[in-house]
């Protein structure tokens, strides 16, 4: 394994675990040592996000349909590499999951021919829906600590910012608004474990 191909993404903070992806996804302890496959295939995976309760990683995997195109999907695996599922299998892109506060949901950008926007689904792949209906899109769903909002991001007016959405879609809050593109503090987007929105 080369270092320049793997990065860590995701911490367990309940199981003291990491999780790397390149190609494949890779376990490890925190401390880097015991360093184990997860996957193994010739698909690319990543953004990886381990559940509430680390016992199970949603990640996204990039499935060719010809030599220019993939498919994003996303999948739930055991932490220990079994019981695979796949909880997308619409055409377009889905990408970066991210686990409800209590493990029952997942969050995730999808995008279609009519452009990129937040859908959710149960962690079993049940109940797929798009949560921002406006025809601003939106990308990197974060949910807060105590699941009442996503914050994501959107593109409007020249400039993209970070908005926040209930879950079931009835409001929509702007964050930020300002000249610029606040997707690249969606990388290091991440909720205070106290915040309430």
């Amino acid at each position: 394994m080369r270092a320049a191909r793997v990065r860590v993404a995701s911490l367990n903070p309940i199981r003291g675990q990491a999780m790397m992806h390149g190609r494949d996804l890779w376990l490890m302890d925190a401390d880097g040592s015991n360093v184990r496959p997860l996957t193994r295939n010739v698909m690319y995976e990543g953004g990886p996000r381990f559940s509430p309760d680390g016992e199970r990683i949603a990640f996204c995997r990039q499935i060719p349909i010809d030599e220019d195109t993939r498919d994003g999907e996303i999948f739930v695996i055991d932490r220990d590499g079994g019981n695979e599922v796949r909880i997308t299998s619409e055409p377009g892109f889905d990408c970066l999951p991210d686990w409800s506060p209590d493990g029952r949901m997942l969050a995730f950008h999808g995008c279609r021919e009519d452009g990129c926007f937040i859908y959710l689904s149960r962690s079993n792949g049940s109940g797929l829906r798009r949560v921002n209906n406006d025809r601003f899109g939106g990308q990197w769903p974060r949910w807060s600590p105590d699941g009442k909002w996503i914050a994501y991001t959107s593109a409007r007016d020249d400039q993209t910012d970070i908005w926040l959405v209930r879950p079931d879609g009835s409001e929509t809050l702007r964050v930020t608004d300002h000249p610029g593109r606040d997707e690249v503090a969606a990388l290091v987007l991440w909720w205070h474990p106290r915040a309430r929105a």
